[in-house]
């Protein structure tokens, strides 16, 4: 590996890292943060805490003690650490993007289908698909060792946690799109009817979060589309391997570094409470009082006239 790759990876893996472990302390400390939709950028936001953890420093270690040789043993236990929190992640994303989906284009069902006991399911859902999975490669790694049912595996997972993900994304952002055009759209017409002979003034409320949503989509997309080519690649030309780890891991971990900022910081409660966090931290940087001198002490001298 070139060094730049590893410069790239570990500035990504550290703001992975520390971005989602941010989010995580907010949700943690924060008790009036405790909904139902931070639940799934809780849960979210840990698998993608644990991507930027097992990306780039197990690759790391992997490349120094082995060169990171495909039929070395780290190698492969490196590669499915990885998949494990990456594929955790998809599986959380589609879970936070589906309740979000709901809550725009099914308004009036959110509140009897998305229960606390349904959040707890579908989170608990997308860990053990990626459990399970992953766990299916290193039975078959460590026992069976055939190739035949490895390509097998490779379908599967191609075809659940990587085609019908980008599907289902693209469908559910194009629906609240829609959506949220028709509410705009309406809104315009309402605006009209009022203003008459006075000025109107007329904002659009929650463009800012759909362009967000727009671009993480677009990047997961671009990310996952990375990984299906690989997929087929191995599965169509006789386990050939693709050879694009230096560009597909750094967009893959890119992807969990940007997931905070799209579904967290501009989530109004959180971008409160890190508004607040971040107030308070300058404020006691300012407020803080040094001593005069090292006794902490005044020194009262008197003089005679």
């Amino acid at each position: 590996m070139e060094t730049w790759f590893w410069i790239v990876g570990w500035s990504l893996s550290i703001l992975t890292m520390t971005g989602n472990g941010f989010i995580i302390f907010l949700v943690c400390t924060r008790r009036r943060l405790r909904t139902k939709t931070n639940a799934f950028i809780f849960s979210l936001a840990v698998a993608d805490f644990c991507t930027g953890l097992s990306a780039f420093p197990p690759l790391f270690l992997c490349d120094a003690i082995t060169g990171c040789d495909p039929k070395a043993f780290l190698a492969s236990g490196v590669d499915y650490l990885r998949w494990l929190f990456m594929y955790a992640s998809v599986t959380n994303l589609c879970c936070l993007v589906l309740e979000r989906y709901v809550a725009v284009v099914k308004p009036l069902r959110y509140l009897t289908f998305m229960t606390r006991r349904r959040v707890s399911q579908m989170i608990f859902i997308s860990w053990t698909i990626a459990v399970v999975i992953v766990l299916a490669f290193i039975l078959n790694w460590l026992v069976f060792r055939e190739g035949l049912l490895f390509k097998v595996l490779i379908s599967i997972l191609m075809f659940l946690l990587e085609f019908l993900p980008c599907c289902g994304l693209i469908f559910c952002f194009g629906s609240m799109y829609y959506v949220i055009y028709k509410h705009e759209r309406a809104a315009h017409i309402l605006a009209k009817q009022l203003r008459f002979n006075h000025r109107f003034l007329f904002r659009v409320q929650g463009k800012s979060a759909v362009k967000i949503m727009a671009i993480v989509i677009g990047l997961f997309l671009v990310a996952y589309s990375l990984a299906l080519r690989c997929s087929f690649i191995y599965i169509l030309k006789d386990e050939k391997p693709c050879d694009d780890q230096e560009y597909k891991i750094p967009l893959l971990v890119l992807n969990s570094a940007i997931n905070p900022v799209a579904y967290a910081i501009f989530k109004r409660d959180i971008n409160m409470e890190v508004t607040r966090y971040i107030c308070c931290f300058i404020c006691k940087k300012r407020n803080h009082i040094k001593p005069i001198n090292e006794n902490n002490s005044f020194i009262l001298r008197s003089y005679n006239a």
